[in-house]
């Protein structure tokens, strides 16, 4: 099982008129208005992972930081051991990198919430893990 693996990448957020700014402490339920998971269901999901599929859901939560727009994933489909996941493609100004993201009800809710514009994120994978890891 994968464990979180440190990261390097950064990037800006993406701007939308009517989006909210959320924080890993937002995104996990913390400042007092319900988040898309909570630091156990964060971290229950991650251990989880494959060492593959966590590296995509680095590079989601890094696209998604980035404000890239993406296709809107796939049709939900299950992999080889019957866990459901979506293929979604980002979009670079010279290629289309994409990612499998094993899906939660939550990352459903949160890739929806970012596809609309109603939100854009100030963080990382590592620092949504290293939030989650205060409260357990």
């Amino acid at each position: 099982m994968a464990k979180f693996k440190e990261d390097s990448e950064h990037g800006s957020p993406g701007n939308s008129a009517h989006a909210v700014t959320i924080s890993a402490a937002d995104y996990l339920g913390k400042n007092g208005k319900p988040g898309f998971d909570t630091p156990e269901g964060l971290l229950t999901y991650g251990n989880s992972l494959t060492s593959s599929d966590e590296a995509y859901l680095r590079k989601f939560f890094g696209f998604v930081k980035q404000g890239l727009r993406s296709d809107g994933g796939s049709e939900l489909r299950k992999d080889v051991v019957g866990r459901q996941y979506q293929f979604i493609t980002f979009y670079l100004p010279k290629s289309r990198p994409g990612v499998k993201l094993v899906v939660s009800g939550s990352l459903l809710h949160f890739f929806g919430q970012y596809q609309n514009g109603n939100i854009v994120i100030d963080f990382t994978l590592d620092d949504l893990i290293e939030e989650a890891k205060k409260s357990v």
